[in-house]
């Protein structure tokens, strides 16, 4: 940031960019012109396959807004209100996990596939209503995985038009992958029952004869929208975490020390848990600071012409979000690569500086995350 200023221009193969590179900048340009900076632009991978569509993919408008509400409504529905039938799922998947655990404690293992698996079932109990293992979703969960590894790739589909011959891999998971899916809501749609709705689908399906902005192509992207946000992002900020607390005995000491003395060991924990457990909120706060799950944030698009920090930036521009710099920002935190959960607690243990304007791991504004609640829930449970 130093060298090139909180807000410059560059072009990046084909594309003219905006980009936005510091916490004070982000913060302004997403949250107090909320609307101006809340468009998406023309992403090949995205608008191939979801044309489009859902929350991730759509276009700042009325549409968006429509299902956007549509999910915040939902997970208050099925997810924040009903507290104890996703705790008890997904205390049932970590049970099964540290069985699995116990069983390779001699031997190296890799953690990142058993996450995706608690993770993948709480995503399929809100939208479908059951665990994964009873709709073979794990082949989803791989081929989203396989794409995930090649961000960097997809990113260039926008940007170096000539690139797209490599896609061939790719675009057969989504396919794969949407497939599945749809197939899923289709069995959904067939056993629709109006009187017993459980599950994100059936809501949707519920109010699609009613809404004239939702149809079955939102719908199925929709899906494939929750899969994405709710596995990939959440599993990559559990990793950081565990590598955090491992790496640093300290941490992991006071860590086990705060769960003996709240949870102690005669029960599995709960949410409420989580408001007497300052000390665990922290390191999962530096975890997500020191490694947010979106460094470089899915590309905005302004919504019209704007005169932002007197620059002029035109309708329709490229915008990137450099959320790596708001958290990394020295202005803004001491010692921003060191991983030091003490900077979220007072002397007394409190938390602090939760809403700190550089602390956006679920962005802000109009494309912030929906799902925020539940994640930190699941998190903390996990």
């Amino acid at each position: 940031m130093s060298k090139y200023g909180p807000i410059f221009r560059l072009r990046l193969g084909s594309q003219m960019v905006v980009v936005l590179n510091s916490a004070s900048v982000i913060r302004e340009a997403l949250h107090d012109h909320s609307e101006a900076f809340a468009g998406r632009p023309y992403l090949h991978m995205i608008h191939e396959t979801l044309h489009g569509k859902g929350v991730i993919s759509a276009p700042y408008g009325r549409e968006f807004n429509d299902h956007k509400n549509f999910l915040i409504r939902s997970f208050n529905r099925f997810g924040r209100r009903r507290r104890s039938s996703l705790e008890n799922g997904c205390l049932d998947e970590v049970r099964l996990i540290a069985e699995k655990l116990r069983e390779k404690q001699s031997s190296p293992f890799c953690i990142d596939n058993m996450l995706r698996q608690i993770l993948c079932n709480n995503i399929c109990t809100l939208t479908f209503g059951r665990y994964f293992e009873t709709m073979n979703m794990s082949h989803v969960v791989e081929k989203l995985n396989e794409n995930f590894n090649q961000t960097g790739t997809i990113a260039c589909f926008n940007f170096l038009p000539f690139t797209r011959r490599f896609q061939k891999k790719i675009f057969q998971n989504v396919n794969d992958c949407n497939r599945v899916i749809q197939s899923l809501v289709e069995e959904r749609r067939t056993n629709f029952d109006p009187e017993y709705v459980n599950n994100i689908v059936d809501a949707y399906l519920d109010e699609m004869e009613k809404h004239p902005n939702f149809s079955k192509e939102n719908l199925d992207s929709l899906v494939q929208d929750l899969f994405v946000a709710g596995t990939e992002t959440v599993s990559n900020t559990l990793n950081w975490a565990i590598f955090y607390i491992v790496s640093h005995p300290h941490v992991q000491k006071k860590l086990h020390e705060e769960i003996d003395q709240v949870i102690g060991k005669d029960r599995p924990p709960c949410d409420k848990d989580r408001y007497q457990m300052s000390y665990t909120e922290a390191i999962l706060l530096e975890s997500m600071r020191c490694h947010c799950a979106g460094p470089i944030l899915l590309p905005h698009a302004t919504t019209h012409d704007i005169t932002f920090r007197n620059y002029f930036i035109p309708k329709d521009t490229f915008i990137l979000v450099n959320m790596w710099s708001a958290m990394k920002d020295d202005q803004q935190w001491s010692e921003p690569d060191k991983f030091q959960p003490e900077r979220f607690l007072d002397e007394n243990n409190n938390l602090i500086n939760v809403s700190h304007p550089a602390m956006m791991p679920f962005s802000v504004g109009k494309r912030a995350c929906t799902g925020k609640s539940l994640y930190k829930k699941i998190n903390f449970c996990i």
